[in-house]
């Protein structure tokens, strides 16, 4: 019994972890719930079938807090998930439940006022005294299965801090496959992030060999043109551009909402382009998003400096009310239409 639960936890090195043949996600989860779950299972479905990997051979999992990721239910969780492209996640559900529990029951226990609280996980409040913002991360190989949590350091950061980006000198592979899907091939990402903060950046923006903007180190980018006679007219003549899929770049959970639902919410569109360096001086505002920072205003990239942050500042308060992070507005719920 003691060889066989060893077993199940044990670190198998094959092509993920030896090779970066796998892939993760890296989820937002607020109060107990992970934010925009689904499409995080969707994409990592997809990368999962794009590998081959259908988690038949699945033999161990990591622990989050003492809580080992169940051997039989490792293997049938990524087969149920990767054989429905993404559409049934139940069983990842559970497992990702049974991490989140013991995280936040460790985490009350530690601030415990010695009685027993009562647990929450994926759908519901969690009681006082833990962390309401954390990191719920998944990573996929052949034969490991790993779920660990960690706090979340966006929500440390004052929001009114703009972003500042710097160019990086490393080009993005427009042409391989392994750009589109979130694979543990994250080493040119995470060295030119470090580079960028140690010369007192957030990141950096990286090109592709075509030198047209693909995105940052570890974001989507979008591009805001202001427009409208009116300047009092909310967004009306906005115009919203963001890098095509084919500029050589992971299309994000959140650029996934802010094109089919945040930015068309708001009365404005969205439209996938090429853009290079020099339309920057096209544009009043630049913003990020990825699954932990949500929407995120940029106040440079290099030398150019955006003049305006107030459609991204708009877009990050209806985001985070839809996710229950922030207190309702008018502009979170209402659909702006324009005419």
């Amino acid at each position: 019994m003691v060889q066989a639960e060893r077993a199940e936890s044990l670190l198998h090195l094959d092509e993920g972890y030896q090779f970066g043949l796998g892939v993760f996600e890296t989820i937002a989860v607020h109060d107990g719930r992970p934010l925009l779950f689904e499409r995080h299972m969707r994409r990592l479905a997809a990368g999962l079938r794009f590998l081959g990997i259908d988690g038949s051979a699945i033999a161990g999992g990591l622990f989050a807090r003492g809580t080992a990721v169940p051997f039989a239910k490792s293997t049938a969780a990524v087969r149920q998930l990767v054989q429905s492209e993404g559409r049934e996640y139940a069983m990842m559900t559970e497992l990702a439940d049974l991490v989140l529990r013991s995280t936040l029951d460790g985490e009350r226990r530690h601030v415990s006022d010695g009685r027993n609280g009562e647990g929450a996980g994926i759908g519901n409040r969690t009681g006082a005294g833990h962390s309401a913002d954390t990191v719920l991360k998944i990573m996929v190989s052949a034969r490991n299965l790993s779920f660990s949590t960690r706090a979340n350091p966006y929500e440390r950061r004052d929001p009114s801090d703009a972003m500042r980006l710097t160019w990086s000198g490393v080009r993005r592979n427009e042409t391989s496959p392994l750009t589109s899907h979130k694979t543990l091939n994250q080493g040119d990402n995470i060295l030119e992030t470090k580079i960028a903060k140690i010369h007192g950046y957030d990141g950096a923006v990286m090109l592709n060999s075509r030198s047209e903007i693909s995105e940052t180190t570890n974001a989507n980018i979008f591009f805001v043109r202001h427009g409208g006679k009116n300047p009092d007219t909310e967004f009306c003549g906005f115009s919203l551009m963001t890098p095509a899929k084919d500029c050589g770049l992971l299309p994000g959970t959140l650029r996934d909402w802010v094109i089919a639902e945040g930015a068309p919410a708001l009365g404005v569109d969205v439209e996938e382009s090429h853009i290079v360096p020099g339309d920057l001086h096209g544009f009043d505002e630049c913003f990020v998003t990825n699954a932990l920072m949500g929407v995120w205003p940029v106040a440079s990239i290099g030398t150019y400096r955006f003049p305006s942050t107030r459609f991204a500042e708009s877009l990050r308060a209806r985001y985070r009310s839809e996710s229950g992070i922030a207190v309702s507005t008018a502009t979170a719920h209402s659909k702006v239409e324009c005419r």
